[in-house]
C-alpha cells in the first residue's frame, strides 16, 4: 500500500528530525548540526522522488492489466508516444500489433527511461504538470501553511516549501555549497515546515491516484 510506504519513510525522517530537535541549544549551530540539517533536506527530496516513482508505477501496473480498447484517450496517447513517437518509421509488425491491441502498456520504468519525466527536479509544479499533462488527473491544490490553531503562520505555501527542498537538494548535489555551509541558513522551524509540506503533498497525491484507480477514471467513459 502506498500510504504504508509513505508512513514508513516519514517515520525514518522523523527519527532524524527528533535527533535534531533534541540537540542542546548551545550546539544548535555547530558543524555536526548544520550537516544534519542538510542531510535531512536530502532525505526529504529522496522521499518525494521515491514516492512519486512508486505512485506512477502503481498507475502503470494497473493500466498494464487493462485492455487497450478500454483505455481513455490520455492513456492511448501514452502508448503511442512510447511505441511510435521517437521513431522515423515503423515495421509492419508494430503497426499490426497496435491495430490488434497486442502492444502492452509500458511499465513506468520503461516509459520514464524513454521520456525522462523527472530527475532531481520534482516540486509541486512538476508533479502537477505530469498529473494533468500526461495522465489527465486533477492537479494537487496548494494549501497555505497553517499552525495548530488553523491560522496562516506565514505567506509560504506547501508548494513553495517543496520548491525550496528541490533547490537545496540541487545545490548540494551539484556542489554549490557544502553541507555545513547550507545548514547555516536553515532553521529547525524551516525543517519542520518542509516536512509538513512533504507529508501533505504526498498524501494528497496518493488520494488523487487512489481515486483515479478506484473509480476507473483511466478508462473510456460509458456513452
Amino acid at each position: 500500500m502506498l500510504i504504508n510506504e509513505l508512513s514508513e519513510k516519514m517515520d525514518e525522517l522523523n527519527i532524524l528530525i527528533e535527533e535534531l530537535s533534541n540537540i542542546d541549544i548551545n550546539l544548535k549551530n555547530n558543524q555536526k548540526t548544520r550537516i544534519l540539517k542538510s542531510a535531512i533536506i536530502l532525505m526529504m527530496y529522496n522521499i518525494i522522488e521515491s514516492m512519486v516513482i512508486s505512485i506512477f508505477e502503481y498507475i502503470h501496473d494497473t493500466l498494464k492489466k487493462t485492455n487497450i480498447n478500454n483505455l481513455n484517450n490520455k492513456n492511448i496517447e501514452i502508448l503511442i508516444i512510447h511505441y511510435f513517437s521517437r521513431k522515423n518509421s515503423y515495421t509492419n509488425e508494430e503497426c499490426k500489433a497496435f491495430i490488434n491491441n497486442l502492444l502492452e502498456f509500458p511499465s513506468f520504468f520503461e516509459y520514464n527511461k524513454q521520456n525522462k519525466l523527472f530527475s532531481g527536479n520534482l516540486d509541486l509544479k512538476k508533479i502537477n504538470d505530469i498529473l494533468v499533462g500526461i495522465y489527465g488527473i486533477d492537479k494537487i491544490k496548494i494549501k497555505k501553511y497553517e499552525d495548530e490553531s488553523n491560522l496562516v503562520k506565514d505567506r509560504c505555501s506547501h508548494g513553495e516549501y517543496l520548491k525550496k527542498i528541490k533547490y537545496y537538494r540541487n545545490v548540494l548535489a551539484h556542489g554549490g555549497e557544502s553541507f555545513s555551509d547550507l545548514g547555516k541558513t536553515i532553521s529547525v522551524d524551516d525543517i519542520l515546515k518542509m516536512k509538513d509540506a512533504v507529508e501533505y503533498i504526498l498524501n494528497s497525491l496518493i488520494k488523487r491516484i487512489n481515486n483515479y484507480i478506484n473509480r476507473e477514471l483511466y478508462k473510456k467513459k460509458n456513452k
